[in-house]
């Protein structure tokens, strides 16, 4: 089962931006480079938001063991930018009783001699390779 939440990078960024009153690329640095672990301003303006995205994750696996024969949920894999930020995974897992990592859609797949770290990028491209894959594998 698998479902895209809307909420995200760009509301994480413009939050910082209005509570810090900084620019767009410095909240997007401070973002990236502190996410959930950084200063305690940041984890402030953070929290909500990412509670937000647990809410919805949360009723992702409501809507999961509901249709389920048996509503065993195995593992969580997130995905996108957002699942990128320092401590993001790590937050959400301590709402879950089950695994929760990042996903890597890359896992398994020929990369060629591709130079680029693909794995620092893979969660942002989870729609990419699984579109170019068309259902390979």
């Amino acid at each position: 089962f698998s479902r895209s939440v809307q909420l995200g990078g760009d509301m994480l960024t413009q939050g910082l931006v209005r509570a810090l009153g900084t620019t767009v690329p410095d909240a997007e640095t401070i973002k990236r480079e502190q996410g959930l672990t950084g200063k305690p301003k940041v984890l402030e303006v953070l929290g909500p938001d990412v509670d937000r995205l647990v809410v919805e994750i949360q009723r992702s696996v409501d809507y999961y063991r509901a249709q389920s024969h048996d509503g065993a949920l195995e593992a969580l894999w997130l995905g996108g930018g957002t699942s990128l930020l320092p401590g993001f995974v790590e937050y959400v897992a301590r709402f879950f009783d089950t695994k929760v990592a990042r996903f890597n859609p890359f896992e398994g797949v020929d990369r060629g001699d591709t130079r680029l770290d693909l794995d620092a990028l893979a969660p942002r491209f989870i729609s990419s390779v699984g579109l170019a894959l068309g259902g390979q594998g």
